[in-house]
């Protein structure tokens, strides 16, 4: 049986709950990976709590580098959190040929990609199961067992914090304010729960990478970049500054489905949303002689615009001059007819990227750049 010696950093809630399990399942895991694992050495920076928890016969330190170098150590289990010390830990322990297992969402989300190449460079796993959907075994699953299905988004409950809150609410009938405050007393809420219950753990993320491809295919057509032009990886602040059109295709038509697509209960409809709050719509409040108002063609302009226009979609072979009964002109007034009044996915998609039926005067952008860069 291989021995695998593991360098736990971080003891708090998680890494308690980590130490408690190995140590009580120890005989288990060893029958079903047939590997010895066995933490060897604790940092944190509460040596007395580390102490209390581990016993006596496992090495404890505040020194956390201490054990990313130590030549003994096979895995690094990062539960420390953060971007900083957390980053500097994991980026020298792979540096070191150690494969490393983390639950750090912020980490990933900011650093991620950066932190799979450099593993893959030096023939080591980043482990981050533990960081998704508040621990539940769902990438292995993607990965392996539904690796001939194409995911095209994931639902749920993804965070463990707001897993619990939504339990207890529902289970004890009680108040978001009190379960929020019994996770808080029992470890799994941070005292400042702001990025799991915000749902920022959970959400896109500024600093984040993305994919920037020529083209984004939603439905049976294809929505390209200028020049159908491809970039790569790149986060969501370059995709403003460069006006990467399919990342945020992507991530609207993905928005679109989760709203509930052709059929919507609630909908989000969050770039709709936004555009209200910039007031996108509104004349800037500057008196200036013949300034318009823009247009937001949300849900209900499509429903309103529909019912004024419908007569002529419907008799549009009556109506039009012959010049425009063209094929796809007479299919485009059929469905307009049918379903003009519902936000469908190409509805969804050009407005991310202020195409469609948007209108914002050149005046109302420069104000909402200015607010976005204050």
């Amino acid at each position: 049986m291989k021995r695998m010696n593991i360098g736990l950093l971080g003891i708090g809630t998680v890494g308690g709950g980590v130490f408690e399990l190995l140590k009580t399942n120890i005989k288990e895991i060893q029958r079903k990976t047939s590997a010895d694992m066995k933490i060897v050495a604790v940092a944190d920076k509460n040596l007395a709590r580390a102490k209390e928890i581990v016993g006596s016969s496992i090495e404890v330190t505040d020194d956390a580098f201490k054990l990313v170098a130590d030549k003994e150590i096979d895995v690094i289990v990062e539960l420390i959190g953060g971007t900083t010390i957390a980053k500097e830990l994991v980026v020298k322990a792979i540096e070191n040929k150690k494969h490393v297992v983390t639950a750090n969402k912020a980490l990933l989300a900011n650093f991620g990609n950066e932190l799979f190449d450099l593993a893959k460079k030096n023939n080591v796993t980043l482990a981050f199961e533990a960081s998704v959907a508040g621990g539940i075994p769902i990438l292995k699953s993607i990965r392996e067992g539904l690796a001939g299905n194409k995911i095209e988004w994931v639902a749920g409950i993804i965070n463990g914090t707001t897993n619990f809150i939504l339990t207890e609410m529902r289970d004890k009938g009680i108040t978001f304010a009190k379960a929020l405050s019994e996770a808080q007393s029992l470890g799994y809420a941070e005292a400042d729960p702001t990025f799991d219950i915000e749902g920022i753990d959970a959400g896109y993320n500024l600093n984040a990478s993305y994919d920037c491809p020529g083209k984004y295919k939603v439905g049976n057509r294809d929505f390209t970049n200028y020049e159908s032009k491809a970039m790569g990886r790149i986060s969501l602040k370059t995709g403003i500054a460069v006006s990467c059109d399919t990342l945020w295709y992507k991530i609207a038509y993905s928005e679109w489905l989760k709203d509930g697509g052709l059929n919507p209960k609630n909908p989000n409809d969050y770039f709709f949303q936004v555009a209200h709050e910039f007031q996108l719509d509104k004349k800037t409040g500057i008196d200036l002689p013949g300034e318009l108002e823009g247009r937001i063609p949300d849900r209900q302009w499509k429903i309103d615009y529909w019912k004024q226009n419908k007569n002529f979609y419907c008799n549009y072979q009556q109506r039009a001059a012959k010049k425009d009964l063209t094929p796809f002109l007479i299919q485009l007034a059929k469905e307009n007819c049918i379903d003009g009044g519902v936000l469908r996915a190409g509805d969804a998609v050009n407005f991310s990227i202020g195409q469609g039926d948007t209108v914002i005067t050149p005046l109302k952008l420069a104000q909402a750049y200015d607010a976005i860069v204050s």
